[in-house]
C-alpha cells in the first residue's frame, strides 16, 4: 500500500513539473526549424538513397558520381520528377510510393546543403 502511494506521489510530482509549453504538440503544418529539416533530410537520405548514392551522396559502385553534381540537381522540379518517376535506362527507380512530397523536398534540401558544403570546401582549397 505504501509503495502504491509513493508511486502515485511520484507520478503526480513529475506531472506537476511539466509546463504547458513542454506538453504542447507542434502542428504538422507549422514551420520546422532549419536544423530539424536538415536532420530529417539526412535521415531520409540515409534510409532511402545511401545504398546506391553512398555516404554524403558521393557515389558508390551503383551510382559512382556525386549526386549533387548531376544535371537533375540543377533544377528542383527536375529532381523531384526523377525521384517520383525514376529514370529509365538506369537503376534509379520511382520513390513516389515510398516518400511523401514533403520528404522529397527534405531530401532536396539536404542535397543542396551537401552541394554548398562541397563548394565551400573547394573554394577553401583554392585559397590555400
Amino acid at each position: 500500500m505504501l509503495v502504491k502511494r509513493l508511486g502515485l506521489l511520484l507520478i503526480l510530482g513529475l506531472s506537476a513539473c511539466l509546463s504547458k509549453e513542454e506538453t504542447t504538440i507542434t502542428p504538422l503544418n507549422s514551420a520546422i526549424p532549419q536544423t530539424v529539416q536538415q536532420t530529417s533530410g539526412k535521415s531520409l537520405f540515409i534510409r532511402q538513397c545511401l545504398q546506391c548514392h553512398g555516404s554524403g551522396a558521393k557515389g558508390t559502385a551503383v551510382a559512382a558520381f556525386k549526386l549533387y553534381e548531376r544535371e537533375s540537381m540543377k533544377d528542383k522540379n527536375m529532381f523531384l520528377l526523377v525521384l517520383k518517376n525514376g529514370k529509365s535506362g538506369t537503376f534509379m527507380k520511382s520513390f513516389e510510393s515510398r516518400l511523401t512530397q514533403a520528404e522529397m523536398n527534405l531530401i532536396w534540401d539536404y542535397l543542396q546543403q551537401l552541394k554548398q558544403e562541397s563548394t565551400n570546401a573547394n573554394n577553401g582549397n583554392r585559397n590555400e
